[in-house]
């Protein structure tokens, strides 16, 4: 629509009005005295456009962010080295990226696919407050945008780096860099290295202040996990229940390039020739937790003396075995004493200085193989230790002082995703994530973030490094005191192929799979498992009584869940009072004096057994109340029944009826049928189904 333009004339200046109505009204406001128009109105202030910078520090990065309200810094610093996995697979690295005139962002992938980002441009600024009656102040700087974003390096190389460089707005450019993947065969997982620095929840610190002319960016629809294991699709976002937004990214590591496979040492103990650990102490003797190796296997050794007699009649063995347990002894005669054949232990010589020994996995006397070769799975080394006791076992990896390495993993952006449209989503999945620290039921927290009880406020940066969000279990040492029913209950005549029960690979390789493990996986434990197939309270061949002593002395959590060999060996039980070791309760006061006088400040529970009689789960009851210890009881009606359940059914006069005796049978037995059962352990399948409630069970400990 056009609009006429009129003109007054006034005081000898020419003004020019809208329309003639607009003219008549304004020299009637001059004949009845109205005052002249009034000055020019202030000019308001310059916009402020914030500056992003990143410097390197000591350690990791610095933010900092200058806006209206001055300059902000976070310190990112770097994750500590983590043990390095093999190789893995190859990479999808970036292969271009390119910047579209909508401003949004086209990454080309190796293997041929892309992602089209929503728009990286900023939201239009909101409108500053009216000023003055007056004209117009002059236009705010601009504020400072990304003009483009090229590759502006480009390598195929394993391990290459590709840079990509953004231009601002302002003239000023920064870069970043992708690296390839390297290629290789995939490898065990490597061991996570510790929390490195994160930045605060819920700021986001690359918001700018008002732009010029941004175009509304489209928002990005994550998907949502449980955890990092259900994030699957490389090419998306998740959010976890922390709230956080997570990407596959390219992780840098630095440290060794070798697996060590030494497992848990024990320390001032030894190895016999029967392949069984001994009873008595012997200062300065250890031996190695079992690692698994297969027949021509290159095996290497440093830190462990294992030529040196440990006393006039006890010597190093290395001892060779069919599984990863005591009870899988390979024979009698399935040891050596690397002092009698030195030529097939290269170095031997050299091992009191810490040098490193290498052997070829089963070769003994003149390299011939030792009989049974074929059929061994596992060896444990014994000998002495030196001051520092670093011992490191690898197999087919030479044993290096570092180096750097990488991969792809997903990551903490440290950006928190807070749309009140997907609040409901970030709620469930915090529902589903049992035992951790509460995390506000309202999103975005309107509350200062609490780390460890401390409230934070986000004015200075604070080092997280080492939560662990709120898992009370994360990272603790767990001792595992019991039968078969903790170690094992397996047998290579049950005709099932041992990864059913044994992990392959990953940081547990060579174990089984029971709930100690499964448990200490879950939550980044150290499991050190004593229990043993067979073991009894009370003194007998394989007792308790000789086991702990043994319990390290930087224990976190200690259980014990023995009874079911004092039944079927017909061992007495004894009165509460007794403190003699032939009895159950007798054998129970006596350990449970030494390890409450010993480990003073660990959360110790004991478990009563399915399995076992109805008077030895009773007696198991009054010991741990009598010694003040939590138990959990799985003959009470609060806890799942699980296979082997010795109390009364309906048919014997009890409450739990038969039909469920069957399906637990069936289901939860190594071998049954519901009626006959020919291996009465619990399986894989049961250990992971008790691992639950029993995990509840010591975050109360």
């Amino acid at each position: 629509m056009s609009v006429e333009m009129k003109t007054l004339t006034i005081g000898g200046t020419t003004y020019e009005v809208i329309d003639e109505e607009a003219r008549k009204t304004i020299e009637e406001m001059i004949k009845n005295g109205a005052g002249q128009p009034g000055a020019d109105g202030t000019d308001g202030e310059d916009g402020v456009s914030p500056t992003v910078t990143v410097s390197a520090i000591t350690g990791g990065h610095r933010i900092t962010i200058t806006d209206v309200d001055g300059a902000k810094t976070v310190d990112v610093m770097d994750g500590k080295d983590g043990s390095n996995g093999k190789d893995g697979a190859d990479g999808n690295g970036i292969k271009s990226a390119v910047l579209n005139a909508d401003y949004t962002l086209t990454l080309t992938f190796d293997d041929g696919t892309s992602y089209t980002t929503p728009s990286i441009r900023g939201a239009t600024g909101a409108t500053g407050s009216a000023g003055k009656d007056g004209s117009n102040g002059e236009n705010g700087a601009d504020g400072v945008g990304i003009a483009s974003i090229k590759q502006t390096t480009t390598s195929t190389a394993d391990s290459g780096s590709n840079v990509f460089t953004v231009t601002l707005t302002n003239g000023t450019s920064a870069t970043f860099t992708v690296k390839n993947g390297s290629k290789g065969s995939t490898g065990a997982t490597g061991a996570t290295g510790a929390d490195g620095y994160t930045p605060v929840k819920g700021v986001d610190y690359f918001d700018g202040k008002d732009g010029k002319d941004g175009i509304d960016a489209t928002p990005v629809t994550p998907l949502f996990a449980n955890s990092v294991d259900e994030c699957t699709d490389t090419s998306k976002f998740y959010v976890l229940p922390d709230g956080f937004i997570y990407a596959y990214q390219y992780v840098e590591a630095t440290g060794p390039s070798y697996t060590n496979l030494a497992g848990t040492i024990t320390y001032d103990r030894r190895l016999s020739s029967s392949g069984k650990a001994s009873s008595s102490a012997l200062t300065g003797a250890c031996y190695t937790g079992f690692i698994p190796v297969k027949q021509g296997q290159v095996v290497r050794i440093k830190g462990l003396d294992i030529y040196t007699d440990l006393s006039s009649s006890a010597y190093p063995y290395v001892c060779f075995y069919t599984g990863a347990s005591e009870n899988n002894v390979a024979s009698s005669t399935a040891y050596i004493r690397p002092k009698d054949v030195p030529a097939e232990f290269v170095g031997v010589a050299n091992s009191v200085n810490g040098d490193v020994v290498t052997w070829t996995a089963f070769k003994i006397n003149g390299n011939a193989q030792h009989s049974l070769a074929s059929s061994l799975t596992h060896v444990r080394f014994s000998g002495k230790y030196f001051s520092d006791k670093e011992i490191i076992v690898t197999v087919d990896e030479e044993i290096t002082e570092g180096g750097s390495t990488g991969g792809y993993a997903w990551v903490n952006t440290g950006h928190a995703f807070v749309p009140a449209d997907y609040e409901a989503e970030i709620l469930a999945l915090q529902k589903n994530k049992a035992n951790k620290t509460e995390i506000p039921t309202k999103l975005p927290n309107p509350n200062p973030l609490t780390i460890d009880g401390v409230e934070y406020d986000g004015s200075t940066s604070v080092n997280i490094e080492t939560q662990s969000g709120g898992n009370i279990l994360y990272g603790k040492k767990w001792v595992a005191c019991g039968d078969s029913f903790t170690a094992n209950g397996y047998n290579a005549s049950d005709g099932f192929d041992e990864s059913v029960y044994i992990y392959q690979d990953g940081r547990f390789a060579g174990r089984y799979k029971v709930y100690p493990n499964i448990i200490g996986l879950r939550n980044n434990m150290d499991i050190v498992n004593l229990a043993s197939g067979g073991q009894t309270m009370a003194a007998s061949s394989n007792s308790f009584m000789s086991v702990y002593s043994t319990i390290p002395v930087d224990a976190d959590y200690i259980t014990i869940m023995l009874g079911i060999n004092d039944k079927v060996q017909g061992l007495a039980v004894g009165t509460l009072e007794d403190s003699t070791t032939t009895t159950f309760c007798g054998a129970f006061n006596i350990a449970m004096e030494h390890i409450l006088e010993n480990h003073p400040f660990a959360h110790i529970g004991i478990m009563v057994s399915h399995g076992t009689n109805a008077e030895i789960m009773q007696a198991t009851r009054d010991i741990a109340e009598r010694w003040g210890v939590p138990y959990l009881d799985y003959g009470s009606p609060h806890v799942p029944l699980m296979n082997r359940y010795t109390g009364k059914w309906v048919s014997e006069g009890g409450k739990v009826c038969d039909k469920a005796r069957e399906i637990r049978e069936k289901n939860f037995c190594v071998i049954s049928n519901g009626t006959t059962t020919t291996n009465a352990h619990p399986n894989t399948a049961a250990h992971e189904y008790e691992s639950t409630f029993i995990e509840a069970w010591l975050r109360t400990l």
